[in-house]
């Protein structure tokens, strides 16, 4: 038990010692997204409540890091804290549920190990709260998954306060967490038989659901109240309509020319609501219907499925061997045992968290849960497989690499071919202008969006994004003086 300890505390170290050497390459890392949430903790941190709540972006990251701006550390230094975090965490749920899981010591000591690059290659790359989400959703799935949970009023309250707060770092948690936990809890009551557990079951589900509606329904009602009509995010509504058939290419550089909506924004995508942008759904019409799931469905599965691939080239091969593993109760008409069972949930797990945003819109960040869940799910289905006879301990060293290397590969490449340069040149930028501009300064770009945002941000700056054609120089000093 120590030898296998260590190796997880091996794997911690390995985390931050690794953190610690990319961190001065990655310091100024920063994108759009990044730039909002930091924007919107500084107003929490001065008080500034009304303008800070906001339909559009999620509060729990922004609330995280009020306490470290009030330390008076680098905002992006502060982001860059919580999500190292939130690794560290992952790590630990990941490792947590491979115990659970896998039988073969050998397999749970390599798993956290294969979490470590994975990680490093999302934590320097984006500075966003999906990660503070995947750790959340990982402790529900821990607690979950638990065998005790059948049994169990406290676990299914955790679930719900787990995903109540998962919700607040990512709205889709909200719609996830509802299905899942409505799948999982209905896997349960068909896997017992016994009448007394499966009235324990439905118990724990209406515990589970009334928890999350308690750490979530003050948001609801707050954003509600702004806004002036019940709604738990306005993420989907502006996805969608960016989507439309009439709607080409990025926003901004498609709706114009926009002050930043307050005094103290950065620029107009703090709270989008000024973008005239027509509103649009696929049940508009049966064209639009057929539109969504010809062109934009088949784009986001296209995504995600590349995005599965890169995870791991047995991404496929594990699912394939993970179901196969799982039809063997049900032709033998036998319920699941606890192990197989939890297996079962991940594997249900990878199915059904992509599918929400597969309907509306995919970015590889937004479903990074995956290749933690896949780890999970090739291990175990790796662990039944060696535990035939006909694999000496050759081939199982042989099969143990393979698994190691195919999940270590894409990660590091993904993070040596990430362009840091383009955020070192923005902040390099900005040490040069800040001579003439002064904090609160408007300023427009000459045509290239997201690295002069970049600039802006670093500047403090308020900026207005790419001027309609035909403006000269004149009209747009004259636009921005006023």
């Amino acid at each position: 038990m120590k030898k296998q300890r260590s190796c997880f505390y091996i794997a911690l170290i390995s985390y931050l010692g690794l953190s610690t050497i990319l961190f001065p390459y990655f310091r100024y890392q920063i994108n759009p997204d990044s730039i909002e949430y930091i924007a919107l903790a500084q107003k929490y941190l001065a008080g500034n409540f009304y303008v800070a709540i906001n339909g559009l972006w999620s509060p729990l990251f922004s609330w995280l890091m009020v306490p470290l701006l009030y330390l008076k550390i680098d905002p992006l230094l502060s982001g860059r804290i919580i999500i190292l975090i939130s690794g560290l965490g992952i790590i630990t749920t990941v490792y947590a549920i491979a115990q659970k899981l896998i039988d073969s010591r050998l397999i749970q000591n390599t798993i956290p190990f294969l979490v470590v690059p994975v990680l490093l290659s999302f934590s320097f790359t984006f500075l966003t709260p999906d990660l503070i989400m995947v750790f959340l959703l990982l402790l529900y799935l821990h607690s979950l998954l638990d065998p005790k949970y059948k049994s169990s009023t406290k676990s299914a309250i955790i679930c719900g306060l787990l995903g109540g707060l998962a919700y607040l770092s990512k709205s889709y948690a909200l719609i996830f967490f509802v299905g899942h936990f409505s799948i999982i809890n209905g896997l349960y009551y068909l896997n017992n038989s016994d009448q007394t557990v499966k009235k324990k079951i439905i118990s724990n589900y209406a515990y589970g659901i009334l928890a999350l509606f308690v750490v979530a329904g003050p948001w609801i009602a707050t954003i509600s109240c702004k806004y002036d009509k019940l709604m738990f995010t306005s993420a989907s509504k502006f996805n969608y309509a960016l989507m439309a058939p009439n709607f080409t290419g990025r926003h901004q550089l498609n709706l114009g020319f926009f002050a930043p909506p307050t005094a103290t924004a950065i620029d107009i995508m703090e709270d989008p609501r000024a973008f005239k942008i027509e509103s649009w759904t696929p049940l508009d019409s049966l064209d639009d219907l057929k539109f969504h799931i010809t062109r934009n469905m088949t784009d986001n599965r296209n995504k995600a499925h590349r995005f599965i691939m890169s995870c791991s080239i047995l991404s496929y091969v594990a699912c394939i061997g993970c179901f196969v593993l799982l039809t063997i109760p049900l032709i033998k008409k036998h319920k699941y045992n606890d192990a197989t069972f939890m297996l079962l949930c991940i594997f249900v797990t990878i199915i059904i968290f992509p599918i929400g945003y597969i309907l509306v819109r995919v970015f590889e960040r937004y479903i990074w849960i995956m290749p933690f869940l896949l780890i999970l799910l090739t291990g175990a289905t790796l662990d039944h497989i060696l535990q035939h006879r006909y694999f000496n301990k050759t081939l199982k060293g042989i099969c143990i690499a393979v698994f190691t290397a195919s999940f270590i590969y894409y990660p590091a490449i993904r993070l040596k071919n990430y362009d840091i340069k383009k955020c070192n040149d923005a902040f390099e930028m900005a040490t040069l202008l800040s001579t003439t501009i002064s904090p609160g300064s408007n300023i427009a770009s000459d045509g290239v969006y997201v690295p002069m945002l970049f600039t802006a941000y670093h500047l403090g700056a308020r900026y207005y994004g790419i001027p309609p054609k035909g403006f000269n120089a004149t009209e747009l000093k004259t636009h921005l003086d006023t």
